[in-house]
């Protein structure tokens, strides 16, 4: 591979993030150019570094050789229209978003396991007393989508003591998690889980698999927590289900719409945590070797690492 070669990059995002990928680049690889749609000239784009293009925007770039995109789901890539067919597709596969997603999951489920919101309202009232105790391994967490972050978050978990369930497309084997795979497995794994964290890719076989279905599977006074897909869940089940009792609490990182509306329910909700979409966020530092070492793949007609496969959708 010519590592010297000179490549032009898009960069479409924030005009922030921008400026911050054109000084790593510079620092890290100078012979990759990078620029925005204001100051490209289109037809010499070979590599687009993206989040959530506009549909038919990518088709403007006529030698575009390949997309990478700036974090881990491309459902959004997937649309029709948004990535002409024939382009690979690569996705940043990053261990400190793993690490990030870990922290942020772990903070939610800490916040049940422990009862920090109630002790929260007893210091308004200052109300000197134990709340509740469980132990830890009296909890089981189960966790839909046990990949590369889900793994990283399912073995972090461990640690606490929480019964650690985990669940996939296919059957996975990872230490001290009890793993399940398949629409049978999956029903037989809810019925056990105190806490249930979202961290599946999005495709049409797990679009608003989090539904009164499977929700009615969990033990009454549950929790969920989504960081994979606002698509994941389907809000009005939920919504019903909170409201009924058998659902404690929602701690969401992503919905169907974002930025989440103003007139949303989930807002004002008692028992709905709203965070906005910052659960693992794009580390420039530690992606940068592979968000290079991929544009030198693509414009080198090689497969890069990571690179999803569109008929399975991640």
């Amino acid at each position: 591979m010519n590592m010297k070669k000179n490549i032009n990059l898009l960069y479409y995002w924030d005009a922030e993030g921008y400026k911050s990928w054109q000084k790593i680049f510079s620092e890290k690889a100078p012979e990759i150019k990078v620029f925005n749609k204001d100051n490209c000239i289109e037809d010499d784009i070979d590599v687009a570094l993206v989040w959530l293009p506009p549909e038919g925007f990518l088709k403007k770039f006529q030698n575009l050789k390949g997309v990478i995109n700036l974090g881990q789901g491309v459902d959004h890539l997937l649309k029709p229209g948004v990535v002409p067919d024939k382009l690979p597709i690569i996705r940043l596969v990053d261990e400190d978003m793993s690490k990030q997603m870990a922290g942020w999951v772990s903070l939610q489920i800490l916040r049940e396991t422990c009862f920090l919101n109630d002790y929260l309202e007893q210091q308004k009232n200052k109300i000197w007393k134990t709340v509740n105790f469980i132990p830890g391994n009296n909890w089981t967490i189960g966790i839909l989508g046990i990949g590369a972050i889900g793994s990283h978050v399912a073995k972090s978990l461990t640690n606490f003591g929480y019964k650690i369930k985990g669940w996939s497309k296919n059957k996975k084997n990872i230490q001290s998690v009890e793993c399940y795979s398949g629409k049978e497995e999956l029903h037989k794994m809810l019925e056990d889980c105190n806490i249930l964290v979202c961290l599946l890719p999005l495709t049409g076989e797990t679009k608003h698999i989090i539904c009164k279905e499977t929700l009615s599977l969990l033990p009454k006074g549950s929790t969920i927590i989504n960081a994979g897909r606002g698509g994941h869940v389907n809000e009005t089940d939920l919504l019903e289900m909170i409201n009924k009792g058998h659902i404690k609490n929602a701690y969401l990182d992503v919905f169907e719409t974002e930025p989440l509306p103003e007139d949303h329910s989930f807002w004002e909700h008692k028992s709905v945590y709203v965070w906005p979409h910052v659960s693992a966020q794009t580390n420039t530092l530690t992606s940068i070797d592979q968000i290079v070492n991929a544009a030198r793949c693509i414009t080198d007609g090689l497969e890069a690492p990571n690179q999803i496969n569109r008929s399975n959708g991640y």
